[in-house]
C-alpha cells in the first residue's frame, strides 16, 4: 500500500520541480554614490519576465533559465549580466553623461500630452484620496546622516584627525533615527492617521513623528506639494502641459501582459516663474495611473534640497501607494571634517501593508484629530514598532540606538528638546516655568517702552494644570499692569478647559471680540497692539471654559466682571448709580458666548499641543456678549453680536485669494466701550496687520452696527518666481460701512463711516523668497473719507512672513 502511494507522489514532486522557475534577488547601486536606485527596468533577454527595482533598488525576479539579463534606467547606460549561478546579485549602473532636455517638437502635438492629459482625466479614479475607503498600516523610518552626495569630501579629508574620526563615526551609525507605526484610515470623505508606535533614538517626545508623517502624504495627484513650507504646483494640475514641458524618455512593455508603462520626464518650461518640479512619471496605461514617480524642486538655489520617490501597487483593478521616500538635505546644517564641510541629510521612508478598501472592515472615525497617538504609543512603542518591523534594522541602525540612546540619557535631551519646542511658541522655558518673549519689552503710543515678565507654568510642572501672572511698566504712562491666571485642562482630547483670571490692566474701547479661539502666534490683533493710541484703565475677572464639539465646532463661554476708570474726559449721559460724580468711571457685568465652525478642518495632536491646519472650506465665527444690569453691580444693560465668515482659494498657476467678511450689531445702552471701533492701523511706517485698516486712525470711526471687508489675492511666486529678489505681489481692498443710533456721548464727538470707508494697497511680500522672510508694500485711501493731503491718505507697511501650518 505504501509503495502504491510512494510513487505517485514522487513522480508529481518531480514534474513540480521541473515546472519551477529559479527566482533571483538583487540589488541595483550606483556605481559612483553607491547608492540604491530605484524604479530600474530588470528583465530577461528573451523578454519573457520583467520587474522593476522598489525604492530600495532591490528586485526580485523569476525568470526561468535565461541566458541574460537586462538592466536599463533613465540617466544611467544600460547594461547585460550572464543570468547568475547562486540566487543574488549586485548590480552596479554608471551614470549616462546625457541630461534630460528640452526637445523642440517640429510638427503636431507632442505626444507626451496625451498621455499627461490621460493621467489627469483619470486623477479621480485613481487618486487614493478620492476612494471612498481604505485602510493601511505603515512603517515609516528616518535617519540622519550626512548626504552621500558629499561622501567625497570626508574621503579627502581623512588624512587628519577630524576627518578621520568623522569617517569612523560615520561609518559604524547614522546621526539620528526614528521608526514609526501608524494605521490610517479613510472613509466619509475623512482621512485619520493613529500613531501605534514609534521609537526615536536618544529621545521620548515624539515631535519628530508628526514632521515625518506630514513630510510622507504628499502626492502628485495634489495640484499642489507642500514641503517644508513651500508649495509645488505638480506637474498633474489642470493645464499643466501650458506649464511644464513634457518627453517620453522609454517606454516598457511587459511580456505577457496587456498593459505597458510610459517614462515621462517633466521640468519648468523655459521662462516659468512658478514653484515647480522636475523628475520622471512611470505611466502605466492600465487606468492611465502612476506605478512611480520621483520629483525633485526645479529651483536648485533653496538653502534645503528635497527629493521624492513613490511606488505604487495594483490591488485588483485600482492603484495603491506602496512605498513613498523623501529625502532632505540640509545646506545650512552641516558637519566638519577638518577644514571642509558636509551637508545633513535626512532620509525617510515609507512601507505600506494590509490594505483594504472593504468599507464594513474600516471603523468610522469619531476622533477629531487628523493624526493622534493611540493610548501607550510612547511607553510602549518601542514593543509595537518590533512587531509591525517590515525588515531587520541593520547594524547601523543599532549601534545608532545603542548610543545615542546612552546619550540621550547622560544629556537629558527629552528636556533640552521640549525646551526647545516650548522656545517655537515665543516662551524661554526655566525648569517648571516658561517665560513669554513677547512681554519682555513691549510698546504702543500710550505706554511707551514697557518692560514686563510674564510667566507661566509648562508641561514639566503638570499637563493638566497651569499657573501664570504677569506684571509690566509703562515708561510713558507711569503706570503699572498686572494679573494672573489658573487652566484647568479637563478633557485634553476634547480640548476642554476651564480658566479663571484677574488683570489691571489697559484695554482699548470698541475693540472686536472676534478670534482667540485658536493659539495663532503672531496675530493681526498683537501686531495691531503697537499702533494703538487710545486706552482705558480696567480691572478684569473672567470666569470661562471652552471645549471642541462635534467635530469642528469650537465653543466657549465666560462670564466677565470690568470695573472701568476712564483714562480721557470721555462720560456716557445717565451713565447709571454707584459712579463717581465726574461720570468717568463704569462697572459691566457681562455673559459672553461664541464658537468657530471650520468644516473638515484637520487637527494635529502634537507635542506642542493641538496644531490646525487650513480648511479648504469657509470658516464662520460668531460672538455675543450680554451685559447684565444689576448683576455683581453691573450698570448697563447691552447686546452685542458679532460674526465672521472667512474664505481662501488657490487657483492654479494664479494665486490665492481670501476674502474675509465681518460685521456686528449693538443694542441698548451702549458706551463707546462697547460700540464697534473701525480697527485702524495707521501708522507713517508700521507692520501690516491683516483684517485692519492701514491707513485708518485708531479711533476714528465708531459704529453700533458694521460691515467690513477685506479681499486679497496673493501671487505668490508666480510673477517672479527667480533671481536674487523674489517678492509675492499681494494686492488688496479693504471696506466699510456703518451706522451709529445715539451720538449724544459727552466729551467726544463718535463718527460712523456711513458713506463707506475705502483702501487699496499692493504689498511686495518675502523679498528674498525665504521664509520667515520679510516685505514692504502701502495702502492708499479712497472715496468719501479720503484726506486732503495726499500724504496724508498714505500708509507704508512693513510685511513679515511666516511658516504656515
Amino acid at each position: 500500500m505504501f509503495r502504491n502511494l510512494l510513487l505517485p507522489v514522487l513522480v508529481f514532486l518531480t514534474l513540480l520541480s521541473f515546472g519551477q522557475k529559479d527566482c533571483i534577488t538583487g540589488t541595483v547601486i550606483d556605481s559612483r554614490t553607491l547608492e540604491s536606485i530605484p524604479f530600474v527596468n530588470v528583465v530577461t533577454a528573451d523578454r519573457h519576465a520583467g520587474i522593476m527595482t522598489d525604492i530600495d533598488g532591490h528586485f526580485t525576479l523569476c525568470p526561468g533559465h535565461p541566458d541574460s539579463i537586462l538592466f536599463s534606467c533613465v540617466g544611467y547606460k544600460p547594461l547585460r549580466l550572464p543570468f547568475p549561478a547562486k540566487g543574488k546579485m549586485m548590480v552596479y549602473l554608471e551614470p549616462s553623461v546625457t541630461e534630460l532636455a528640452e526637445v523642440t517638437i517640429v510638427a503636431g502635438e507632442n505626444p507626451a500630452h496625451r498621455i499627461i492629459n490621460n493621467v489627469i482625466g483619470n486623477k479621480r479614479i485613481n487618486d487614493p484620496e478620492r476612494y471612498d475607503a481604505y485602510k493601511y498600516e505603515a512603517y515609516d523610518k528616518m535617519i540622519f546622516t550626512v548626504d552621500t552626495a558629499h561622501a567625497k569630501i570626508i574621503e579627502r579629508a581623512a588624512g587628519d584627525t577630524a576627518g578621520t574620526g568623522l569617517r569612523e563615526f560615520l561609518d559604524k551609525q547614522h546621526i539620528f533615527i526614528t521608526e514609526t507605526v501608524s494605521e490610517k484610515r479613510r472613509r466619509n470623505g475623512r482621512t485619520t492617521e493613529k500613531v501605534l508606535g514609534t521609537r526615536v533614538s536618544g529621545l521620548q517626545n515624539p515631535m519628530f513623528v508628526f514632521m515625518l508623517s506630514q513630510m510622507q502624504d504628499g502626492s502628485l495627484y495634489d495640484d499642489k506639494l507642500s514641503l517644508l513650507d513651500v508649495s509645488y504646483m505638480s506637474p498633474l494640475v489642470n493645464g499643466a502641459t501650458t506649464k511644464y514641458f513634457f518627453s517620453i524618455e522609454d517606454t516598457i512593455i511587459r511580456p505577457g501582459a496587456p498593459d505597458s508603462t510610459f517614462i515621462v520626464s517633466y521640468h519648468p518650461r523655459k521662462g516659468s516663474n512658478f514653484d515647480g518640479l522636475q523628475g520622471l512619471l512611470y505611466i502605466n496605461t492600465h487606468r492611465w495611473a502612476l506605478e512611480n514617480a520621483t520629483a525633485v524642486p526645479a529651483d536648485t538655489s533653496s538653502m534645503m534640497g528635497i527629493e521624492m520617490r513613490h511606488k505604487y501597487q495594483r490591488i485588483g483593478d485600482v492603484w495603491f501607494p506602496e512605498q513613498v521616500q523623501t529625502d532632505l538635505v540640509l545646506y545650512a546644517a552641516v558637519l566638519q571634517a577638518g577644514d571642509r564641510q558636509a551637508p545633513l541629510a535626512g532620509m525617510g521612508k515609507r512601507y505600506i501593508s494590509e490594505v483594504s478598501f472593504i468599507t464594513d472592515e474600516i471603523e468610522k472615525a469619531n476622533s477629531a484629530y487628523a493624526i493622534e497617538m493611540a493610548p501607550l504609543a510612547l511607553e510602549k512603542g518601542h514593543e509595537k514598532v518590533e512587531q509591525l518591523r517590515p525588515f531587520p534594522l541593520t547594524s547601523k541602525d543599532l549601534e545608532t540606538y545603542r548610543v545615542v540612546d546612552s546619550i540621550g540619557k547622560e544629556e537629558h535631551l527629552d528636556r533640552k528638546i521640549q525646551g526647545a519646542a516650548i522656545l517655537l511658541t515665543g516662551k524661554i522655558p526655566v525648569k517648571f516655568v516658561s517665560i513669554s518673549l513677547e512681554d519682555l519689552l513691549f510698546y504702543n503710543p500710550f505706554s511707551g517702552y514697557s518692560p514686563g515678565l510674564t510667566i507661566e507654568t509648562n508641561d514639566r510642572f503638570s499637563p493638566r494644570f497651569s499657573l501664570g501672572g504677569f506684571g509690566a511698566y509703562g515708561l510713558k504712562d507711569h503706570l503699572w499692569k498686572y494679573g494672573g491666571n489658573v487652566r484647568f485642562n479637563v478633557l485634553p482630547r476634547h480640548e476642554w478647559n476651564i480658566d479663571a483670571a484677574y488683570s489691571y490692566d489697559l484695554t482699548e474701547p470698541g475693540k472686536t471680540a472676534l478670534g482667540g479661539f485658536r493659539n495663532d502666534g503672531l496675530t493681526a490683533d498683537l501686531l495691531r497692539e503697537y499702533m494703538v493710541q487710545e486706552f482705558n484703565r480696567t480691572e478684569n475677572v473672567i470666569l470661562g471654559t471652552s471645549f471642541r464639539a462635534l467635530r469642528w465646532f469650537s465653543v466657549k463661554a465666560q462670564y466677565h466682571y470690568q470695573f472701568l476708570n476712564s483714562l480721557s474726559d470721555y462720560q456716557y449721559p445717565e451713565a447709571g448709580v454707584n459712579v463717581s460724580v465726574d461720570n468717568s468711571q463704569f462697572v459691566y457685568s457681562m455673559v459672553e458666548a461664541g464658537f468657530r465652525f471650520a468644516f473638515r478642518e484637520n487637527l494635529l495632536q502634537s507635542p506642542l499641543g493641538v496644531v490646525a491646519t487650513e480648511t479648504k472650506f469657509p470658516v464662520l465665527e460668531v460672538q455675543f456678549r450680554k451685559g447684565v444690569k444689576d448683576l455683581f453691580n453691573g450698570e448697563y444693560d447691552f447686546n452685542r453680536l458679532e460674526a465672521a465668515i472667512s474664505y481662501g482659494y488657490d487657483f492654479p498657476w494664479l494665486g490665492k485669494t481670501t476674502i474675509r467678511v465681518h460685521s456686528g450689531i449693538a443694542g441698548g445702552e451702549l458706551t463707546e466701550h462697547h460700540l464697534f471701533n473701525g480697527n485702524g492701523n495707521w501708522s507713517g511706517f508700521s507692520f501690516y496687520a491683516p483684517t485692519t485698516f492701514a491707513t485708518m486712525r485708531a479711533g476714528e470711526f465708531y459704529s453700533d452696527k458694521y460691515l467690513a471687508v477685506f479681499f486679497s489675492h496673493n501671487f505668490k511666486n508666480l510673477l517672479f518666481g527667480t533671481g536674487f529678489l523674489r517678492p509675492q505681489p499681494q494686492i488688496l481692498f479693504h471696506a466699510l460701512w456703518g451706522d451709529i443710533s445715539d451720538t449724544e456721548h459727552l466729551n467726544r464727538e463718535l463718527k460712523a463711516p456711513e458713506k463707506g470707508f475705502m483702501e487699496c494697497g499692493l504689498l511686495l511680500n518675502n523679498l528674498l523668497g525665504a521664509t520667515p522672510g520679510i516685505g514692504v508694500g502701502a495702502f492708499y485711501r479712497l472715496g468719501s473719507y479720503s484726506l486732503d493731503k495726499w500724504s496724508q491718505n498714505l500708509a507704508i507697511k512693513f510685511t513679515l512672513t511666516l511658516p504656515q501650518n
